[in-house]
């Protein structure tokens, strides 16, 4: 069969929108679908199209094309954010102003830094000094804070001599004399002081007046009305009256916030010394007590007793039976479990299986989900300078010095830096540590450990890539914002070594790219700056040639992310809405569509000219009230509202995936029962929905397990894809993802 484009090009990108990016002698241009190039090949970098427009690299200067390959802001700037409420903010001279999409600088470049606009108001920096300002220039908020965050449920945070919140009048309505605070939409706003020797903790409303006062240690945040507080030493439920439900004078400290209506709290040590099972009440809840405890999932707890992991259930009662050495959380229904020197695996009724699950696909150098210390990490709980622990949640790290920076590191079997090959880990912040200071990834280390590269990102939102040259920090990117980056959320940081060049992801967007460069030794690792507390959850490290070796074998995917959407902002152009049947609007931290009438609601966005390649779709969806045995989640590969393909959950635990035609329902899967769904109200599930198409096969995935696969179907109706809400219920919608599914 003679090609379609006859021309060998030395990388060539997925067409999107029409176009595809490729590079020929080292420089980029944009070729249509006859072959015919757009651009001259003149840039050092372009990405893919998105909403008509591409954003490229000239001399290390940014700027952005249109489909005809007309330069609509030349490249000038030194770098360009994402558009947001229409204006980006871009960098001149290292100095930082806004653009519009014609590439009409809306507001000049005098800043020192910026952030992105959010309900009209964006900060920015002027030498040491942070304020806001709106779409017109106005500074809205005076310069006089020394750090500032976006705003929040209508509050931002601001840094004075402590921590407060302000208006977007600029009034501080929540006053600046706290050193911990933690604005939100919630009623009620956890604030704290140091009073010289620890943390006292309190709550304020969103006008500032205390109303629960700074006497307690580590509250939780309020769940159905209730903080778990310790005072005095002593547990105690709180009301948001500020009135006690229970004192729990036999229990000194708690293990986690409420889950499934349940906790458990731990019992000083003239009682015994033990955990216990409690309900929101403050009421134990059986006879049994544990050495250690895992959170509930699904109706089932981990715990362990005279020194063996089993299972108890909410009742209190023992599932299965603690007869376990070490034990794992459930998986795609199955645990794994230790007994002896062997480790197999159980289902959720205690059936042992022991036969070996699937192994991984092809090309796994390291594969590390800390569900258990198979890897044999370092473990120290009672280190006073560093602190490692598995814990359900992955591998805790705490570095309690002042000054020293700590390093953990793998050497890796059978590396080749040659090849092409991803490092990847999966880190999540918690309060402990300051905003502007980077932890992450360590590539290429040596045995003395004063030669490696860094991929380092902050709470903050910034990252950064340097090498160390026998200790000398040599920046290769510096501290740069990145809008890919989650305060508290899970980030993923990404280093892939692809026809030599290497490429550095955050939560699978790529940040910053480079020609490859040699590695100072093997080992990889995780670096924790002085004072940090935080969660490795993953760490792993895939290699695309060596899985090329065996061409039967399933390969690792990269994803290539075309949109990630927090819906923080109607920055994607979501439906917007207000009738009688459907109410659609942005509350600030969610798309929140509350359906009105028995039919269903289906707003989505358009990927792609010609047949879809492989990709994935994921959402984050949050039940606020409503039907809770009607469905809501992913609409795709939608013609229109009565031609579309749909996977649903309901929030009573069930789920389906399905199809109209026509307007009429035809099921794949019947709805079906599943532990994957997490329950009720407020609680956020995450489904995903690939395109596999090395396998020719659909996978549907709730919180990350799998719970049905189809044979992928080649004539589908369109290429929209987005949410659905069914029914009389209201729904928010936290996150939405797509992606391309590309096999290096």
């Amino acid at each position: 069969m003679k090609p379609v484009i006859e021309k060998e090009f030395e990388e060539a990108g997925l067409f999107q929108e029409g176009l595809s990016c490729v590079r020929l002698n080292g420089k980029y241009a944009f070729i249509d679908k006859t072959g015919k190039a757009i651009t001259e090949f003149k840039y050092e970098t372009a990405f893919s199209f998105k909403n008509g427009m591409a954003k490229v690299i000239f001399n290390n200067r940014n700027g952005f094309i249109d489909k005809t390959g007309k330069e609509i802001i030349s490249p000038k700037y030194e770098y360009i954010g994402d558009f947001h409420e229409g204006l980006a903010f871009a960098e001149l001279n290292e100095k930082f102003g806004f653009i519009d999409k014609p590439g009409k600088e809306i507001i000049p470049c005098q800043y020192n830094e910026a952030g992105n606009f959010s309900n009209g108001l964006a900060w920015v920096k002027q030498g040491d000094k942070y304020g806001f300002i709106d779409k017109t220039g106005k500074l809205v908020v005076a310069l006089k804070y020394k750090k500032a965050e976006d705003f929040n449920g209508g509050l931002a945070k601001v840094l004075d001599k402590r921590y407060g919140c302000i208006d977007k009048t600029g009034k501080e309505v929540i006053p600046t004399e706290y050193d911990f605070i933690y604005p939100s939409k919630a009623e009620l706003i956890k604030v704290s002081k140091w009073n010289g020797k620890t943390f006292d903790w309190g709550f304020v409303d969103r006008k500032g007046k205390m109303v629960i006062p700074l006497v307690y240690s580590e509250p939780t945040e309020f769940t159905s009305g209730i903080s778990v507080v310790i005072k005095d030493g002593k547990l105690q439920l709180l009301n948001k009256l500020n009135k006690p439900i229970a004192a729990l004078e036999n229990y000194n400290y708690y293990y986690f916030t409420p889950s499934e209506g349940l906790f458990f709290a731990h019992t000083n040590p003239a009682n015994g010394g033990k955990y216990v099972l409690l309900d929101s009440t403050g009421k134990r809840i059986g006879d049994l007590v544990f050495d250690e405890v895992r959170p509930f999932t699904n109706g089932l707890a981990r715990i362990k007793s005279n020194g063996k992991w089993g299972w108890i259930d909410k009742s209190g009662k023992q599932f299965i039976a603690a007869k376990y050495v070490d034990a794992t959380g459930f998986t795609n229904g199955l645990g794994r479990v230790q007994s002896n020197d062997k480790w197999f695996y159980i289902d959720r009724t205690g059936r042992e299986y022991r036969e070996v699950l699937p192994p991984l696909a092809a090309g796994w150098l390291f594969y590390d989900d800390f569900t258990d210390n198979r890897n044999q990490w370092e473990i120290d709980s009672t280190s006073k300078e560093f602190q490692m622990v598995i814990r359900s949640s992955g591998y805790n790290i705490w570095n309690r010095t002042k000054d020293k920076g700590g390093t953990i590191l793998r050497k890796i079997s059978n590396f080749n830096e040659k090849n092409n090959y991803r490092i990847e880990m999966t880190i999540k912040y918690n309060s402990v540590g300051p905003d502007n200071v980077g932890n992450g990834l360590l590539i290429g280390c040596d045995e003395k450990i004063s030669n490696f590269y860094r991929f380092l990102i902050t709470k903050d939102g910034q990252f950064k890539v340097d090498e160390s040259i026998v200790g000398l920090i040599v920046p290769l990117q510096d501290w740069k914002v990145s809008n890919e980056i989650l305060k508290y959320g899970d980030n993923k940081l990404g280093f892939v070594h692809l026809n030599g060049q290497w490429i550095f992801y955050i939560n699978e967007k790529p940040v910053y790219e480079t020609k490859a460069k040699e590695l100072p030794g093997q080992q990889m690792g995780i670096l924790i700056s002085p004072g940090f507390d935080f969660l490795c959850k993953t760490f792993k490290v895939y290699d695309w040639t060596k899985a090329a070796s065996d061409p039967t074998a399933v390969k690792e995917p990269l994803y290539e992310v075309q949109t990630y959407d927090d819906f923080k902002t109607n920055s994607h152009d979501w439906e917007i809405i207000n009738d009688n049947d459907v109410t659609s609007s942005f509350t600030g931290e969610a798309y929140r569509i509350k359906n009105k009438f028995t039919g269903y609601f289906m707003p989505s966005l358009r990927y792609g000219d010609a047949d879809m390649p492989a990709h994935r779709v994921e959402v984050d969806a949050r039940h606020i009230d409503g039907v809770d045995d009607y469905g809501f989640g992913i609409a795709f590969a939608k013609k229109d509202v009565n031609n579309s393909f749909v996977f649903y959950i309901s929030s009573n635990g069930y789920f389906t995936v399905g199809k109209f035609e026509n307007g009429n329902w035809n099921s794949l899967q019947d709805w079906t029962e599943t532990d994957a769904v997490k329950k009720g109200n407020n609680a956020i599930n995450r489904l995903r929905y690939e395109n596999d198409q090395k396998a020719w096969k659909w996978n549907f995935y709730i919180n990350d397990v799998l719970v049905y696969s189809h044979y992928a179907i080649k004539n589908v109706p369109g290429k929209f894809f987005g949410c659905i809400v069914e029914n009389k219920q209201t729904v928010d919608f936290t996150m939405f993802k797509f992606a391309r599914i590309v096999y290096p």
